[in-house]
């Protein structure tokens, strides 16, 4: 064992073939939820609203669905 106890824990640098892109296109697809939602509230027979909305959340939950089936299974 290297080190001591005290020693700062190693974080490994981010990784696209370890799912660093994955993560941050889901998080952002999260974060662009918010303003889509609260601009569909605001203006709600707007088409182009609904559109975005539709596909944005269909997106997000088949990644997170996705995540969720692989952090089960493996």
């Amino acid at each position: 064992i290297k080190g001591t106890i005290n020693d700062p824990t190693l974080f490994p640098m981010p990784n696209k073939a370890h799912g660093s892109i994955y993560w941050t296109i889901e998080r952002s697809l999260l974060e662009a939820l918010v303003p889509v939602i609260a601009a569909r509230a605001i203006a709600s027979p707007n088409i182009l609203l609904d559109g975005v909305l539709g596909v944005v959340l269909v997106l997000h939950s088949h990644m997170g669905f996705d995540q969720l089936a692989n952090q089960s299974i493996c």
